[in-house]
């Protein structure tokens, strides 16, 4: 949505930037008119009143009733520039709110393999966040993507959720190019968690089923595979609790195992997890790496720094990233021969 709407911003703010000088213009415009009306009656109504023409009382009439004349004028300048400012942004409003989101060309049904062939990426033209990164992902299959802060991880991450499209090589879904697969599909088959996750201010049924299909038999399984079983039966209305109003009461490990079975019920074909067991202690930890080692029938892409060597005989592949680039990619038994993971 930030970067539909990023273009009709800026040209929102250049339209008000405009207007505003318009406004100043204007007003500098009218102020000056007026007191040069108001100068001249002076001149005028002194003349006159010298002459015996009139009298001063006639000039000072002159010079209050001339207020009905220069007054309205002064407004008059004042609204066109607001007439024409508004009438801008309505205009601006307008494209937004009769935006008609394009169709694209590919939908995908069911993801079986991504394909990242030479991808580089820079943020601002600055240094490159990624570089010429060759990756495969297959269903059914975990993958562990390790390296330091600033290494690329989260980049890559966005480059797969069409949040960053300005990279440089090709991205595949099945052989098909992900520029031309719609944002609608993406959205439908990639579900993504990240360490700093939100309880929304629902029942935990409305938290895990957000979309309201109300599928009871897929929520139980959910609720099974993320070990939420324990905290369900300690909340007075099970499902139907208010979790939003408790949340200070809930456990980042619960909180987190919710964000799974969110996105374990969205039904994706590919599941991004961002540094979620960060934060967590390491029994929370555990827990979440066996929800996570559980799932065997979507691509897992997990990005994670806390890891022990069970959890790691789980993953097919182990990625390593190290300023932008990969450094070397292998089973855990290939990575810990090159002590990679030491």
């Amino acid at each position: 949505m930030f970067n539909r709407f990023k273009g009709v911003n800026e040209k929102v703010k250049k339209t008000k930037i405009h207007n505003d000088m318009l406004i100043i213009s204007l007003s500098s415009m009218s102020t000056t008119v007026t007191n040069i009306i108001k100068v001249g009656l002076i001149i005028v109504g002194v003349f006159y009143a010298l002459q015996k023409r009139i009298d001063v009382g006639a000039v000072t009439a002159l010079f209050v009733l001339s207020s009905s004349f220069y007054n309205p004028v002064m407004s008059l300048c004042y609204e066109i520039g607001d007439i024409m400012g508004t009438k801008a942004i309505v205009n601006k409003i307008g494209e937004i709110l009769n935006y008609n989101v394009p169709k694209e060309k590919m939908f995908v049904e069911k993801v079986k393999c991504i394909r990242l062939e030479n991808i580089s990426f820079s943020y601002n033209d600055n240094k490159q966040a990624l570089e010429n990164i060759d990756l495969s992902f297959e269903a059914g299959k975990k993958y562990l993507i390790i390296g330091e802060s600033g290494s690329g991880k989260t980049t890559l991450f966005r480059l797969l959720l069409k949040m960053n499209t300005g990279y440089i090589g090709n991205i595949y879904i099945n052989g098909d190019e992900y520029r031309n697969i719609s944002e609608e599909s993406i959205y439908k088959i990639i579900g993504y968690a990240k360490q700093d996750t939100y309880i929304f201010n629902g029942t935990l049924k409305e938290n895990i089923d957000i979309n309201g299909t109300n599928d009871r038999e897929k929520m139980t399984e959910c609720i099974q595979k993320c070990r939420l079983e324990k905290f369900m039966a300690n909340l007075p209305n099970g499902l139907e609790t208010n979790i939003g109003e408790e949340i200070n009461k809930i456990s980042e490990g619960e909180k987190m195992r919710i964000c799974l079975a969110r996105a374990l019920y969205k039904e994706c074909d590919v599941l991004l997890l961002d540094e979620i067991t960060a934060s967590l202690d390491p029994i929370n930890s555990k827990e979440v790496e066996k929800v996570i080692t559980s799932i065997t029938d979507k691509i897992v892409i997990n990005i994670c720094h806390k890891y022990d060597e069970d959890t790691l005989k789980t993953y097919d592949k182990i990625v390593v990233l190290d300023g932008g680039r990969i450094v070397n990619v292998g089973t855990y038994e290939e990575q810990r021969n090159r002590k990679v993971l030491e």
